[in-house]
């Protein structure tokens, strides 16, 4: 850590237990941090968030772990804070393999076992300001790579360099200005792949159960599906869009329109979710910029519309 400066990273730590918070403030001073606020409970964390712009969480998961992945999958899709790219690293006690599998799949940075030395921290540390991981986004997942099966594979994914503030100001790199035009820049290219993969999931999601109606499959047994593309839809509709692209906002809207008829009249109907899919096929289009694409699909979705208002 020799050539690392931390005085000035923001660092936040949230732990169970005094002692151990206190062993592990000092770890990090001795490091080099000059100011290390230490939290007891998630609340104050949601505050820093808020509030303090940290560079680097530790968050120890022994607090209450379903409770802290909750916290960092916020952060991640932007329910609190400014940065969703906040380094994080999870401290773990008992650690079991589904607690693991919870704080990797939340969006954790890292994973140290407890007790945490200062050397482990260091070297954590050094390899997040080196080495982080590009981000990637799925329709359930904003964060750094993951090993196959931690996340459901996506053939969309396009791995992205996020902002790393850490990095920025241990390494005293001025030529990389991480302000708040930049990390808007960086979650705009974020929820562009989120959409993307939004769309594509929600497409064939629609056509298969479209198809299983069509060839007689009582709507009751595809309940679990059609729930799965409401949670979907509705994800579309909170994902910000791009400014430039007002079209992406109105199609979102409408699909959660179409959702809430097939919910509000429990009708299930085929045309219905041949409207929904030409949505979806309408917001991958005009993501990728294919104008020939969206032109066609936006003829397709207009007919669609117009026939399903007649059989109303």
């Amino acid at each position: 850590m020799v050539d690392l400066n931390l005085r000035y990273v923001n660092v936040v730590l949230l732990g169970a237990e005094r002692h151990s918070r206190h062993l592990i403030k000092s770890a990090l001073q001795g490091l080099g941090f000059e100011f290390v606020p230490e939290c007891r409970s998630i609340d104050q964390v949601r505050s820093l968030v808020g509030t303090a712009n940290p560079d680097l969480l530790l968050l120890d998961f022994d607090v209450d772990a379903d409770n802290v992945c909750r916290l960092i999958s916020d952060i991640r899709h932007q329910r609190i804070g400014d940065n969703p790219f906040i380094v994080i690293i999870g401290m773990i006690g008992q650690a079991d393999e589904q607690t693991i599998r919870h704080a990797l799949s939340a969006g954790t940075d890292d994973i140290v076992r407890k007790p945490v030395s200062a050397r482990i921290l260091a070297e954590r540390i050094a390899n997040l300001v080196r080495n982080r991981k590009q981000f990637v986004a799925t329709p359930d997942y904003v964060g750094p790579e993951r090993a196959e099966g931690v996340i459901e594979a996506d053939d969309e994914m396009v791995p992205l360099d996020v902002p790393n503030s850490l990095r920025q100001k241990a390494t005293n790199d001025r030529m990389s200005l991480i302000d708040s035009a930049t990390i808007r820049h960086a979650v705009e290219t974020v929820n562009v792949q989120r959409l993307y993969s939004l769309a594509v999931e929600v497409g064939t999601r629609c056509e298969m159960i479209k198809r299983q109606i069509d060839e007689g499959e009582n709507p009751r047994a595809l309940t679990a599906d059609i729930a799965r593309v409401g949670q979907l839809v509705e994800r579309v509709a909170r994902v910000e869009a791009p400014e430039d692209n007002p079209h992406l906002a109105r199609l979102a809207t409408s699909m959660r329109g179409v959702m809430a008829a097939v919910v509000s009249d429990k009708r299930a109907s085929p045309r219905r979710f041949e409207v929904l899919r030409l949505h979806a096929l309408a917001v991958a289009a005009t993501l990728r910029g294919d104008v020939d694409a969206t032109d066609t699909v936006a003829s397709a979705l207009a007919a669609a519309v117009g026939r399903e208002r007649q059989s109303a």
